[in-house]
């Protein structure tokens, strides 16, 4: 939560069923950047390396992301999320979003009751 997406080294998992938030465990990656210099969008390998680990996941929360990761995320089903606060709180705060939008889209109150998130 207090890295760049394009900083970071490993990733948290979290699970939630929209009450209690359960740590799962730490996937390490490559860092996508390795300097200012090589931070431009032409890691491609490494990125798909990192979003093919977090595959399974519904968002991923940072300190900050550049464009191009934060689009090839989204393109996978990953919501990027930059927001400051407790990795808890936000994890709630977004399992809850998702629920309102799952009802507002289907109108079914049932949707998967684990999700997993990132930091």
């Amino acid at each position: 939560m207090n890295l760049h997406f394009g900083h970071a080294k490993e990733f948290m998992v979290y699970e939630t069923d929209g009450e209690t938030v359960s740590f799962l465990g730490v996937r390490k990656v490559q860092a996508y950047c390795q300097g200012r210099a090589n931070c431009n969008g032409d890691k491609a390998a490494t990125l798909r390396e990192i979003i093919a680990g977090l595959s399974d996941c519904s968002a991923l929360f940072s300190a900050g992301i550049g464009k191009v990761p934060e689009a090839k995320l989204k393109a996978a089903g990953i919501i990027p999320v930059v927001k400051p606060g407790s990795i808890e709180e936000l994890i709630l705060e977004h399992a809850k979003y998702e629920r309102y939008l799952y009802f507002s889209s289907t109108g079914h109150h049932s949707i998967s009751n684990k999700r997993r998130s990132f930091l």
